[in-house]
């Protein structure tokens, strides 16, 4: 099983300075020991198993980077849980950098200068988050301190690597935007997440359409009409739009208004409870 194309890049993709080019030597397994200042500590084995299954099938693609500790042993500085999985999958060895201790320091400013850049697309910016939290090990909060933006705004991005190929490509080519594939996302399956980005791209959806698809696929009701109430009018209905664009801007979310017996519905969309809860601290962390 081949590893997944926007989690499979690795450090060499987002950063492809002369640098990243070292000599690759391969080293013992058990010569390798986790860097114990590493800030994470635990690693999904759901994840670490499918993994393994990806290195058993195709070797360690992106090597792991060290450093030599005085005793003749290695210390990693970035890639545990590349590391962690070729146990998992029985290699022996495994590709590694050798770096000094500094390289860490240097790889997570270079990576945060990378993700403050203007041009990046919303799929390099969502490789970039995932190589800082999953090689280096910072947590979302970390990193969205770092480069201001909420710990959701960094759970979104990193969730665009969910996408199917097909997606990414469009994404990466600009033909549909972050919040059309934060819509895909919603949709039940693989197939049908393929189908409605290239349906998105060749007919032009909003991101309010897409999601609207994306629901109706996964089974998910829409806003229920309320019998006997009129809706808005074409002047408030333009107002509306803009006030969601301009709250799924902040919130990061997809929002729609809709009109109600004396004013307006403001609906948030969330992925599930967890979700709403990120959203509350979110909100309270701008008080």
């Amino acid at each position: 099983m081949a590893e997944p194309r926007g989690m499979g890049r690795g450090l060499a993709a987002i950063l492809p300075e002369p640098g990243l080019r070292s000599e690759v030597v391969e080293l013992p397994i058990e010569s390798l020991a986790p860097n114990p200042d590493q800030p994470r500590s635990n690693f999904d084995q759901a994840g670490l198993d499918a993994l393994a299954d990806s290195i058993a099938d195709s070797g360690v693609v992106q090597p792991v980077i060290a450093t030599r500790l005085s005793d003749g042993s290695y210390e990693l500085i970035a890639g545990e849980r590349r590391w962690r999985a070729a146990g998992i999958a029985g290699l022996k060895t495994i590709p590694t950098v050798i770096r000094d201790p500094a390289e860490a320091e240097r790889l997570e400013l270079a990576l945060v200068e990378n993700m403050v850049r203007e041009d990046l697309n919303p799929v390099e910016e969502a490789r970039a988050c995932a190589a800082l939290i999953e090689e280096l090990g910072l947590s979302k909060e970390d990193l969205g301190r770092k480069i201001g933006r909420s710990r959701s705004q960094v759970s979104n991005l990193v969730r665009l690597l969910d996408l199917p190929d097909e997606a990414i490509a469009l994404l990466e080519e600009g033909r549909i935007t972050e919040g059309h594939g934060r819509a895909i996302l919603q949709a039940p399956d693989h197939e049908a997440r393929k189908e409605l980005a290239d349906r998105a791209a060749r007919e032009g959806w909003t991101v309010r359409r897409t999601e609207d698809e994306a629901r109706a696929l996964s089974g998910k009701p829409g806003p229920r009409a309320v019998p006997g109430r009129k809706g808005f009018t074409a002047e408030e209905a333009k107002r509306a739009e803009t006030l969601a664009a301009g709250l799924e801007t902040r919130f990061d979310r997809p929002v729609r208004i809709r009109p109600k017996a004396g004013g307006a519905v403001v609906e948030i969309t969330l992925t599930d409870l967890a979700d709403a809860g990120r959203l509350a601290d979110d909100l309270d962390s701008r008080q």
